[in-house]
């Protein structure tokens, strides 16, 4: 080969480099660099900018399903519910055609969770059926580790709904939820019995009292040394004026843990019902002495949204994320 050849085949060769180079760095602008943007202008308020940033991506890139992703979570946290669904409904459609890519900017995303997610705003939009087929195809798919996904929207379902019956028969598929999946799903590490745990809290909150027996139940069934689970029935009994089982569960708690300050402060409750003073007085008394978990602790902990991510991330996909669960499933 002639020596001005060699040189203008190196010359390509460099061209070649470099363009690879140039693609290499335009990729990281286009999946790195204006997602994670978009992101932290999103976690600003801005949402115009953060909208712009991701219509930039898919000029740049492409429709991904991870750049609809983002879009409906930009617009979950503006109450978008409709745009959100729509974004969220484009995200799927596209994860079907091409696998979602793990990158360091959406290590929580994965097909499942974008059904998840869906049926979150179906719930929320109270397009029920929608959210039902999101459940269902959650439940029934082939991958039984996320089987059960699907209930944590079937319990949102019943509830909103007042279906009480399925509620408490949805609950107990809850309870066997694996926790990384939870925690994938919902941010946090996520402990079944107390997420049903709260959903009772809400019915007692709400008089449903007999609901509320039916989920205590449940956390008894699963867990007969459950001490907190018998103090709210015991409660809930009390207010149904089932006052011998009401006693019973009351004095049972008490016997779990003798410090559930909760426990004295409802039997207390319970000795007023059946005019019984003097007991009464005293069951205060004791509540105000023991050092476990009293009434205004339990108000605290679950008078607010049902699921609420505590997790140790603080990375902008995580803060993201929490924040858009805060909206999905708050009451």
């Amino acid at each position: 080969m002639k020596k001005k050849q060699l040189c203008t085949l190196g010359l390509g060769l460099c061209i070649l480099g470099f363009a690879q180079s140039s693609c290499e760095a335009k990729d990281y602008y286009a999946q790195n660099v204006l997602y994670q943007r978009a992101e932290k202008q999103a976690l600003k308020g801005n949402f115009k900018s953060a909208i712009a940033n991701c219509n930039k991506y898919i000029i740049h890139n492409g429709e991904t399903p991870e750049i609809y992703y983002l879009m409906g979570s930009i617009k979950t946290l503006q109450e978008d519910f409709e745009s959100a669904d729509a974004n969220f409904g484009k995200a799927i459609e596209l994860s079907q055609k091409q696998p979602i890519e793990k990158q360091e900017y959406n290590d929580l995303l994965s097909q499942y969770q974008l059904h998840f997610l869906k049926g979150a705003i179906n719930i929320k939009q109270k397009e029920y059926e929608n959210a039902e087929a999101q459940a269902d195809l959650l439940i029934n798919g082939e991958d039984k580790f996320f089987s059960n996904a699907g209930y944590i929207l079937k319990t949102e379902i019943d509830y909103q709904k007042g279906d009480t019956e399925e509620f408490v028969r949805d609950l107990k598929h809850t309870m066997m939820i694996e926790p990384l999946l939870a925690k994938q799903l919902l941010g946090e590490v996520y402990n079944p019995a107390l997420e049903v745990l709260k959903e009772g809290y809400k019915a007692l909150i709400a008089k449903n009292y007999h609901a509320a027996i039916d989920i205590m139940d449940v956390l008894i069934e699963n867990n007969p040394t459950f001490y907190l689970a018998y103090a709210l029935r015991g409660y809930a009994k009390t207010e149904v004026k089932d006052y011998y089982c009401a006693t019973r569960d009351l004095d049972d708690a008490i016997a779990l843990n003798p410090e559930l300050s909760l426990a004295y402060y409802f039997r207390a409750h319970l000795n007023e019902k059946i005019n019984n003073p003097k007991n009464a007085k005293k069951d205060y008394a004791l509540a105000d002495t023991k050092q476990d978990i009293s009434y205004k602790d339990l108000s605290a902990a679950f008078g607010h949204s049902v699921s609420s991510p505590e997790g140790n991330s603080s990375s902008d996909n995580f803060i993201l994320y929490k924040k858009m669960v805060d909206i999905l499933f708050q009451y």
